[in-house]
């Protein structure tokens, strides 16, 4: 037998030996595994080829080639249809053809269908043995090249018993693992195992270190014990032994095998000589060597070992029969000894071990007795008594010094029990993420959630919170509870009702409370609560024993620590502590609540993995709640104290401080200063902010330190407010720098950094000693606080407050006014729409240095111009914000206050500034509102009114009296009152103010005699709307006047205005209120809208004539909303206004209805050209002479109607003949149509071959108005009357020129509701359309129903008339074929709506309904009768409510 060791010198070329002897082993454990398997496919697939044949046979006739389509990918080299195929179809007997028994096709498909990759090795396979030889079948999943020649799994290397199994699919349920080949998923055993072989086969170096050899090892042996199959294979299981002795070295193998192998590894090793040839050779020389010393080594050796044996047997046999008689003797001599005295020695033992334990038993009764009696009369009568009387020292200490809290850090003196004052705080959990990341969660309300989660306690508790926040006042409250476990509280009962668990505290049985801020040169807390409270609480000789009590008590009692103010303990020198140490106090026992500022617990040094919660304090929760505690303990009638605090909370909204009230440090100081404020009797007076904020920056400053000095004429105070402070001056060079930084913070060009900031942001404003010196002062005053970053690489900072951050950037730009051109500006011009943001800025600004304020005005005031895009009607942010700044400036006693401002409304409420702001703003104002809405207006109360009406008593008389005059930036003016219109008064003129109302608007202050070129007035005037004001028509005139001499477009709004009518001398006031829109434009043009609720009093527009009287306008157009019995007041009014304007030229009026007096006032006029239309009719011009016919026709903008006098002029009648006339409009009285006129006109009217529509507006008829229509060609023909529409009196010469017009399509008549006999006169008739109005309620309905029912040709029906007609009138047309429908009437009812049902029209127009409110009952019949318009194709509906209503599919 030979070792391997024994082949190569060197290691590496051993192990690929050995690799390549194991990959051997392994193909051999695998031979009969894959043999096995192969006759096993061999049978699967010949069981599917047969089941699907008639009559299962075996072939063996069939060539690889036969089976296979020419050319085949990858096997056939054919190229092109008439060339031959030299590889696989070489020969005749090689071409493509089936199989006689169809066996060998079928074979075919299922090899390729069990093949992973459809791809089988043809080339591999002879499909004649297929039948015979199971390894043939199994070749087509071998590699393509190399395995021709190998007929059974013996000859099959490695490589391709791995490929046949990792090919074919039928080897997917034989291992545990699925067989993947690596590229896109994780190899498996069997592609490990076949880059072993390749790896091995091809080493061009034939080495291996010893972890690549035991990868080969490890790989081999799992794949051959692989438990679905191989496990159970007997073969597997040899090579799986034989890998283990081989990879141990104890690997016996026979010559023959070492012969073997060598043999093969020099086969492998010819095929690399030409890379290896020195390793090659000594290969060869050693082979040949070792084979010849093998040889005679192991002939020798078998001789002397067989020798050798034979005598190591011989003596071996004698001396193991020579030892056994003596080990036998010796055995049994000592066994009978050993009995005998193992015997003596239990019984001796027995006796001695029970007499000792019964002594040891009695002794240790007796002892244990005594000392348990001991030791419960000592514990007793000692330990109890001492815990309870530390205990009450305890709480008698807590009461003297804990129980009352300062109000005020200013005056320390004044304090206050702690129950009268505390309120509520708003506590939240704060959770530290496993990033290190901190997220403000969920409230904390009681103290269970504190010192518990999830019925864990928490021992180490932090509470967190600025300056001011409450955190010594909620550890004072929680000492009071503690204490307080079974006393009565004497103060009223408490409203707060978070944290009244008071049984969750009461569980600690000691609470030591610490106040860190009294601690110096400590760092143990054991050490503290000696100093604080034992040595207080005991004399010296009994310290010894207290603080052996405190040792035990603490060790085994559960103990409640509280420490207060841990920003404010100073560690001793050489110390590196962040905070004191817990060395002796057990976590299980003793609980350590601490509080500290943000800053504190930003340090690094207290690690996350130390607090087990921590929560933040942010104030209080109800600040109402806590300004009623403080305002109850500071003044003395309490039973006004309800009227003190709403008066306080008024004082707080309208200053805006209520932001303060996150800090109740802050805003406690807020009430004191205000009470004393009030207590002075200055509370009518304006309150300083900046006087405020100077006592808050003071009472910090003495947080920090206690030295005082002092501002006098030596020593100047930068600004006034900081004058009669204590404690600045002392630290006014920290103060300055810290302002520099606000200020540079504040307007940074990163925004982001402005208000928070990182500690590299800060130190751009300091040198290196300041920075260091600057922020802990900033710090430990609580002018700054500190927290840790989201992102956990560092703590970030800002101001406490933003409005200390501004403050001291006021302060800063107050004493560096150059700032707001540097700084300020270049911000804005960043930041543009950021303008708004320095308002607080502002309002310091104006209380400490008035010439930067206003140079910061004007500033401000730019940008919010440029980013104006409506004027609201009360006062803009701006002014809010200005006008907040004028009472901060008078309140500091800063006179020069001239803020600039160019959009000013002004109201009740802001009246005491508005003065100011106008006169420093009169030539630059821009837009201008003046609202004052009286008693009655929903907007203001009469509480309200009341108080202004006082305010404005200084103005009356005229003394508020605001010249248009000097607004030459003026574009919008807005001026909206009451409806009494008692508040301001328009006049033209300064010199006729005699009004008695508060506000007077002046439009020119000077008159043009005393002037020679007076300056032009509001020359950038675009916008006017007046509401509700009083004026007169004189001044009314001058600003028409004034607007039509602009070279621009400006419109005039006037809603309920009162008109103060002049005549003769006379001054009277109008009782109408005008309400309209009036435009001006280019070239002396006047647009007049007239709303309907100008002619609600049915009375004329007197004063509204009087200011349009000799206005030189040339071309004027009205149009006119009235009701129908308004009509004859429009005309009044035109009667007295037009005659005036000499200038006119044109005149365009517009109206609803038109009446034959309208007309016939209109054709009186001499002007060049009047335009008359109907709204959504039709538009004409009037002609009332053949000049003026002439010019109309010529005209390249001819009207589409020509509206002549039914009773005209022979000579205009005339002149109309043949002419190309499409719409014509007769007006007049046709009662009085004279007999000579009628042949005329009916000559005339036959001439006009081009004209469709004629349109009739008469008030009565005649039969030779019906003679002169007879036979005209018209299609379209409108009859209407006067109020009530036309009345006919001639039915049958109606009836007869009717029927007359043949061509007639569309017929529209606005009859009387008293003549039921027209409707015979449409009988029969053939048009197509129909409009009928004003019908009335119908009593005739059935003359109406049979006119209808006769015109078969109708497909149009428009009706205008009550809503209580509309259903009759709709069940009688239910038999027409109409297919629209139009219906206007005022109001609806549920029968309109069931009327609707079931008629079948393709379009419906419903209007009119405008002041329809929404019924429930109706809106459940109007789905239903719209569902049933089957043939509806458009629907318009006009409502002033929204209907949920469903249209048919």
């Amino acid at each position: 037998m030979a070792s391997l060791a024994d082949v190569f010198t060197e290691k590496e070329r051993t192990n690929w030996l050995k690799a390549w002897l194991a990959v051997d082993i392994a193909k051999s454990g695998l031979e009969n595994f894959a043999e096995t398997e192969a006759k096993t496919l061999h049978a699967n697939i010949y069981n599917a080829a047969w089941s699907s044949v008639q009559a299962p046979a075996v072939c063996i006739g069939c060539h690889t080639a036969n089976l296979l389509k020419c050319p085949t990918q990858g096997i056939c080299n054919k190229r092109g249809a008439n060339s031959s195929c030299k590889a696989m179809h070489d020969t005749a007997a090689k071409q493509p053809r089936p199989c006689p028994t169809n066996v060998c096709n079928k074979v075919l498909d299922e090899i390729k269908t069990l093949h992973k990759f459809a791809s089988p090795s043809w080339k591999n396979t002879r499909a004649q043995q297929w039948a015979q030889n199971p390894w043939q079948i199994a070749k087509a999943y071998l590699p393509p090249d190399g395995y021709t020649g190998k007929s059974s799994v013996q000859d099959t290397d490695f490589n391709g018993i791995i490929s046949f199994m990792m090919n074919c699919k039928h080897f997917d349920s034989k291992f545990s693992f699925p067989i993947a080949p690596g590229k896109n998923n994780p190899p498996c055993l069997l592609t490990k195992a076949r880059e072993i072989g390749r790896t091995v086969r091809h080493s061009s170096q034939c080495k291996l270190t010893d972890a690549d050899l035991q990868v080969i090892f490890t790989t081999l042996t799992n794949l051959l014990n692989d438990p679905t199959c191989l496990a159970h294979d007997v073969a597997s299981q040899e090579a799986v032994n034989k890998l283990a002795k081989l990879q141990n070295d104890i690997l016996k193998i026979t010559t023959e095998e070492m012969m073997h192998l060598l043999g093969a590894v020099q086969d492998k090793l010819k095929e690399v000589e030409n890379l290896a040839e020195k390793t090659l050779h000594e290969i060869r020389e050693s082979i040949q060597r070792y084979m010849n010393d093998l040889k005679e080594h192991n002939d020798t050796c078998k001789q002397q070992l067989d020798k050798h044996t034979e005598t190591c047997e011989m003596k071996l046999d004698e001396h193991t029969e020579t030892c056994e008689v003596k080990l036998d003797e010796h055995t049994e001599t000592c066994e009978v000894k050993l009995d005998e005295h193992t015997e003596t020695c239990e019984v001796k033992l027995d006796e001695h071990t029970e007499n000792c334990e019964d002594k040891l038993d009695e002794h240790t009764e007796k002892l244990k007795i005594a000392l348990d009696e001991h030791s419960r009369q000592h514990t007793e009568s000692n330990y109890e008594q001492s815990c309870e009387d530390l205990r009450r020292r305890l709480i008698e200490h807590y009461n003297d010094n804990s129980s009352f809290v300062p109000l005020s850090i200013l005056d320390e003196s004044l304090d206050k029990r702690i129950t009268d004052i505390y309120a509520t705080p708003k506590i939240h959990r704060i959770d530290i993420k496993k990033d290190g990341s901190r997220k403000i969660e969920e409230p904390v309300n009681f103290y269970k959630e504190m010192f518990y989660k999830h019925d864990h306690s928490n021992r180490r508790i932090y509470v967190q919170g600025e300056p001011g926040s409450g955190k010594s006042t909620f550890a004072a409250k929680l000492v009071h509870d503690w204490c307080h476990k079974n006393q009565p509280i004497l103060t009223a009962p408490n409203k707060n009702t978070a944290f009244n668990d008071l049984k969750t505290i009461q569980t600690f049985k000691f609470l030591f409370f610490i106040s860190l801020r009294n601690v110096r040169g400590q760092k143990d807390i054991s050490q503290m609560i000696k100093d604080q409270l034992v040595d207080q609480m005991y004399s010296e000789d009994d310290l010894d024993g207290v603080y052996t009590l405190l040792k035990t008590i603490i060790e085994t009692e559960q103990c409640l620590v509280v420490r207060d103010g841990l920003d404010e303990w100073v560690a001793p020198d050489g110390c590196n502590l962040a905070e004191p140490s817990m060395t002796g106090l057990p976590k299980d026992k003793v609980t350590v609540l601490t509080t500290a500022r943000p800053w504190k617990l930003a340090d690094g040094r207290i690690k996350n993995s130390q607090i087990d919660i921590l929560m933040e304090i942010q104030g209080v929760s109800d600040p109402d709640i806590f300004c009623a505690n403080i305002l109850g303990c500071i003044i003395d009638d309490t039973k006004e104290l309800d009227n003190t605090v709403k008066e306080f909370q008024n004082f707080v909204e309208k200053r805006e401080l209520k932001s303060l009230s996150s800090s109740p440090m802050l805003y406690i100081l807020v009430i004191c200063t205000w009470v004393d404020t009030m207590k002075e009797g200055e509370h009518s007076k304006e309150y300083s902010l900046c006087a405020l904020y100077t006592s808050l920056l003071e009472s910090l400053c003495k947080k920090t330190t206690s030295t005082t000095g002092y501002f006098n004429i030596s020593n100047p105070s930068p600004v006034d407010c900081f004058s009669n402070t204590s404690y600045l001056q002392p630290n006014i060079e920290i103060l300055d720098k810290l302002a520099v930084a606000a200020c540079k913070l504040l307007f940074s060009c990163e925004r982001e950094t402005s208000i928070v900031f990182s500690d590299i942001a800060l130190s751009n404003y300091f040198s290196g000693e300041e920075f260091t010196l600057c922020k802990t002062f900033a710090l430990k005053a609580g002018i700054l606080t500190n927290r840790k970053d989201k992102n956990r690489t560092g703590s970030s900072n800002s101001f406490i407050h933003k409005t200390i951050q501004e403050f001291l950037a006021a302060y800063y730009i107050a004493c560096n006014t150059y700032v707001i051109d540097d700084v300020v500006a270049g911000y804005l011009k960043r930041y543009n729409d950021s303008y708004l943001d320095l308002s607080q800025v502002f309002i310091f600004l104006c209380g400490m240095n008035t010439i930067a304020a206003n140079a910061l005005s004007g500033l401000m005031d730019e940008y919010h111009v440029a980013s104006c895009r409506f004027y609201d009607d009360w006062p803009c942010e701006l002014q809010n914000i200005t006008e907040t700044g004028i009472r901060e400036a008078e309140a500091g006693k800063q006179n020069t206050i001239w803020p600039k401002l160019s959009h000013v409304s002004i109201t009740y409420y802001n009246m005491r500034y508005s003065l100011r702001v106008l006169s420093a703003n009169t030539s630059n104002i821009q837009s201008l509102n003046l609202t004052f809405f009286s008693m009655g207006s929903p907007l203001v109360s009469e509480a309200t009114v009341h108080q202004a009406k006082i305010k404005l008593r200084p103005f009356a008389r005229g003394d508020f009296v605001f010249n248009l005059a000097s607004c030459h930036k003026l574009k919008i003016l807005r001026l909206m009152v009451n409806d009494k219109g008692d508040d301001i008064y328009l006049t033209d003129s300064v010199d006729l103010v005699t009004s008695e109302l508060p506000v007077v608007i002046v439009l020119n202050h000077a008159e043009p005699a005393r002037c020679g070129d007076p300056p032009p007035v509001l020359p950038s005037i675009q916008y006017i709307d007046l509401l509700g004001v009083k004026c007169s028509s004189s001044w009314l005139r001058s600003l028409f006047s004034t607007l039509l001499t602009l070279d621009h477009e400006v419109q005039c709004e006037l809603t309920s205005c009162y008109i103060t009518s002049t005549g003769e001398g006379s001054v009277r006031e109008s009782t109408e209120q005008i309400s309209t829109n009036i435009r001006t434009g280019f070239n002396n043009t006047f647009y007049v809208q007239l709303s309907r609720y100008s002619f609600m009093f049915r009375k004329p527009l007197h004063g509204f004539g009087e200011a349009l009287r000799g206005l030189n306008i040339k071309l004027l157009r009205i149009n006119v909303e009235y009701t129908i019995m308004s009509r004859s007041h429009f005309v009044a009014f035109l009667y007295k206004s037009l005659p005036s304007l000499s200038s006119l030229e044109t005149l365009d009026v517009c109206v609803d209805d038109i009446s034959p007096d309208l007309c016939e006032y209109l054709h009186s006029l001499h002007i060049k050209s009047v335009t008359l239309s109907q709204k959504g009719r039709w538009r004409g011009v009037i002609v009332n002479h053949v000049s003026q016919l002439s010019q109309v026709l010529i005209s390249p903008t001819q009207m589409e109607a020509i509206i002549i006098d039914v009773n005209a002029h022979p000579d205009l009648l005339e002149a109309l003949c043949g002419r190309n006339i499409n719409s014509l409009s007769l007006y007049g009285s046709g009662e009085h149509l004279e007999v000579k006129n009628v042949s005329a006109l009916c000559r005339s009217l036959s001439s006009l071959k081009q004209l469709d529509k004629l349109d009739v507006i008469v008030n009565n008829d005649t039969p030779g108005l019906w003679q002169a229509l007879h036979g005209l060609n018209i299609k379209s023909l409108s009859l209407s009357g006067g109020e009530t529409g036309l009345i006919v009196h001639h039915v049958s010469a109606l009836a007869q020129i009717l029927a007359s017009l043949i061509h007639l399509e569309t017929l529209s008549i606005k009859v009387s509701e008293y003549n039921p006999c027209l409707w015979e006169a449409i009988h029969g008739l053939n048009i197509k359309c129909l409009s009928l109005c004003n019908l009335g309620q119908l009593d005739h309905i059935s003359s109406l129903s049979q006119s209808l029912a006769s015109l078969t040709n109708l497909e149009t029906l428009c009706v205008k008339f009550s809503c209580a007609g509309v259903p009759r009138l709709l069940e009688t047309g239910c038999g027409l074929n109409i297919t629209c429908l139009s219906i206007e009437a005022s109001g609806t009812c549920q029968q309109l709506w069931e009327a609707l049902i079931g008629l079948n029209i393709q379009s419906l127009s419903m209007s009119g309904f405008r002041h329809m409110r929404k019924n429930i009952q109706e809106e459940h019949t109007i789905s239903p009768s719209f569902s049933s318009l089957s043939q509806l194709q458009m629907l318009t509906l006009y409502v002033s409510d929204f209907y949920d209503i469903q249209l048919p599919q």
